[in-house]
């Protein structure tokens, strides 16, 4: 897949596109008693859609997303970590949303059958590409993001490896697949911690739309 000559397409390459329909609906923000609900892409206006609707009221995010560009995840990650909110996996949190805003929540509350799914970030390992100038425009956008993403993650506690971990070479074998999730004992090596298990298990499915997503049960370094 080529990067397109332009910085948002840079970042799109570092988002949810290797989980992208052929068609791509409007994220719906709403709000519901104690919760915000939040469908679709993230996007800047429904990142401003979630900050108009909330109150001191406000105590979850209930997020169902594919995922979207690296520094929209980090902004909603970081209002959801400063406002204290819990999030509520609403049957996935793919991509720059397991990255970035699962990690940030308070509590984070996983169904019996919601799934996880990282495919890397800011860090990982620059890819090939066919032009000069393609790669120019890519290393102009790479150097602020990768700055941007260890701030985020300081910030919220957890360590930026949780992002890249499953491009290891020892899951080479896994390499086709559309990522990784991790088990609640290697999240909590990383620093995500607090997770609740809505149904008192976490079993979900190991493919998201006919692609296999593995699973990561320990971590060294």
């Amino acid at each position: 897949m080529r990067t397109p000559l332009t910085l948002l397409a840079a970042g799109a390459f570092l988002s949810a596109c290797a989980l992208q329909p052929s068609t791509v609906p409007g994220t719906q923000v709403s709000r519901s008693g104690n919760a915000l609900h939040y469908s679709g892409y993230l996007s800047a206006d429904a990142n401003a859609q979630a900050a108009a609707l909330h109150d001191p009221a406000v105590k979850r995010l209930v997020i169902r997303s594919r995922g979207g560009d690296i520094d929209l995840g980090m902004e909603l990650g970081r209002w959801v970590f400063d406002q204290g909110l819990d999030v509520e996996v609403d049957a996935y949190c793919l991509s720059s949303c397991a990255n970035y805003v699962f990690p940030a929540g308070h509590n984070k509350i996983l169904a019996p059958d919601s799934q996880l799914g990282w495919h890397g970030g800011a860090t990982q390992a620059e890819m090939r590409f066919a032009t000069a100038a393609e790669e120019q425009a890519y290393q102009a956008y790479i150097g602020p993001a990768r700055a941007r993403e260890a701030d985020f993650f300081r910030h919220i506690g957890v360590e930026v490896a949780s992002t890249t971990y499953g491009q290891r070479a020892e899951f080479a074998p896994f390499a086709e697949c559309a990522g990784w999730r991790y088990s609640i004992e290697a999240m909590r090596h990383f620093g995500i911690g607090q997770v609740v298990l809505s149904g008192g298990r976490w079993a979900p499915a190991d493919s998201f739309e006919n692609r296999c997503i593995f699973v990561i049960e320990d971590v060294h370094d």
